[in-house]
């Protein structure tokens, strides 16, 4: 009972917490050009076809109707992002029954809430967190299907059920960042039973492979490759393949790189048998995998990590039966700790004077500028603080999109040729990289402001 009301107690404090902080300044582009793609599909721009857009469509089709829903703010797109985070922990807490060992459920989501990488990507508009989400639920539901807990009686249609969701929220985990890191694992589960193995074989890739083709074909198949592979392919020529910043990045979340060493430890010399613990590590290691194959690397990728982690930390951590009590309290400690980091270190970024200068940015909007008024800005969360629009195929400057060569110097001439945008404002350096930029704009523009390298010109 202790168990339960502790697991009742840290879920709500991760929903406070959370609620508190979708309510801050953003600080990440991405959240910007995320922000306003959502505000272009409200006035009617098709996305892909007409709205440049860099994410597989399972991370539009599972935010978009939160955020229009909730009033198509920030704060109404980070809700829907942290919907799905809170959905993935509530399934944790549902696999430590299943499994019949509520312990587990406990420290999975004190770590997990406790781990900065998890934590921050739950708040912010981000894809990769719902990704994640949704491989956990894949995970649980597959788990839920083998063990069969909760079938009420000997009729196998309510097991099916839960191996079609399996396939469904697998199906968009890899719809939403390509997060495959369920194959092996789940082809390990499957191959292994001993019943009906190649019906339930055929019923998941069936289900998925229906899931996903559906689904492509919604937006249109080539529109959506043309968007995302085709950016993701010139990414390869021009950044380098660099694995070994993982551990760059890992050294900044002290919690789940030594959670990630004591599993490697456990796991070649601890090793035991079992489908829970083999399913577990072999996710474990296939996200290792899938992040070290990220190509450009950035810390928030680290999120693919995390769940893998816990929960096979969790899973040996809970099989020791001595001094239960006094582990369960250092858990407890680390999880305090953790979450105090986090508060902090979330604090303090919205003190920037980053944030203090794009007020800057923003004022000369309002003032040059009216509703109906198109803008191009390289800081992309000016564009839903001011209620402005982009050109549609300019709304993601992203140094991957300019680096990469999807945006280049004749694109970017044609879409303010086209478009007579009021402003242009180079605020945090991404414009800069577009070659000839002042050339390509003084047949039309003048600066009327310049400081610390941060220029707007205004149409004349």
């Amino acid at each position: 009972m202790k168990i339960k009301l502790l697991i009742l107690l840290i879920l709500a404090l991760f929903l406070i917490s959370g609620l508190i902080f979708i309510n801050r300044s953003i600080v990440e582009n991405d959240e910007g050009i995320y922000w306003i793609t959502f505000l272009l599909a409200n006035k009617g721009y098709k996305l892909y076809s007409e709205i440049a857009f860099s994410q597989l469509p399972g991370f539009f089709i599972s935010t978009y109707g939160i955020f229009k829903l909730f009033g198509s703010t920030i704060f109404a797109a980070r809700l829907a992002v942290f919907y799905w985070s809170v959905l993935a922990l509530l399934s944790v807490v549902w696999l430590g029954y299943i499994r019949k060992n509520i312990l587990f459920s406990l420290v999975s989501i004190v770590l997990l809430i406790a781990i900065p990488t998890f934590f921050n990507q739950s708040i912010t508009l981000q894809s990769d967190i719902v990704a994640a989400s949704f491989s956990t639920l894949g995970f649980v539901f597959m788990m839920s299907f083998i063990n069969n807990k909760f079938s009420t009686s000997s009729n196998s249609k309510p097991s099916y059920v839960r191996l079609i969701l399996s396939s469904l929220f697998f199906s968009f985990a890899l719809l939403t960042k390509f997060d495959y890191s369920l194959v092996i694992p789940f082809g390990f589960i499957l191959l292994t039973q001993k019943k009906n193995r190649i019906p339930n074989i055929f019923l998941f890739a069936a289900s998925s492979i229906f899931t996903i083709f559906v689904t492509l074909n919604f937006f249109g198949i080539d529109v959506v490759l043309s968007n995302v592979l085709t950016l993701r392919e010139k990414a390869l020529t021009v950044y380098p393949f660099e694995p070994f910043k993982v551990f760059e990045y890992l050294k900044k979340d002290t919690l789940l790189l030594t959670l990630i060493l004591v599993n490697i430890f456990y796991s070649v010399f601890k090793f035991r048998k079992g489908i829970t613990f083999l399913s577990l590590l072999l996710w474990f290691i296939s996200s290792l995998l899938l992040v070290f194959s990220f190509r450009p690397l950035f810390s928030h990728h680290l999120v693919f990590l995390t769940v893998p982690t816990v929960l096979l930390f969790s899973n040996q951590f809970t099989s020791i039966k001595r001094l239960i009590e006094v582990r369960v309290i250092i858990i407890l400690i680390i999880g305090i700790l953790g979450f105090t980091y986090n508060f902090s270190q979330l604090s303090s970024r919205q003190k920037s004077n980053f944030i203090r200068e794009r007020e800057v940015a923003k004022k000369f909007i309002l003032e040059n500028t009216n509703n109906s008024d198109l803008i191009i800005t390289d800081e992309a969360a000016l564009y839903g603080m001011t209620n402005r629009l982009p050109p549609p195929e300019l709304v993601d400057l992203s140094y991957v999109q300019i680096r990469s060569g999807n945006i280049t110097s004749e694109k970017f001439q044609s879409a303010i040729e086209k478009y007579k945008p009021k402003l242009i404002i180079v605020w945090n350096g991404r414009l800069k990289e577009i070659n000839n930029l002042e050339y390509l704009t003084a047949a039309y523009y003048r600066i009327i402001y310049s400081s610390n390298g941060k220029l707007i010109f205004k149409l004349d």
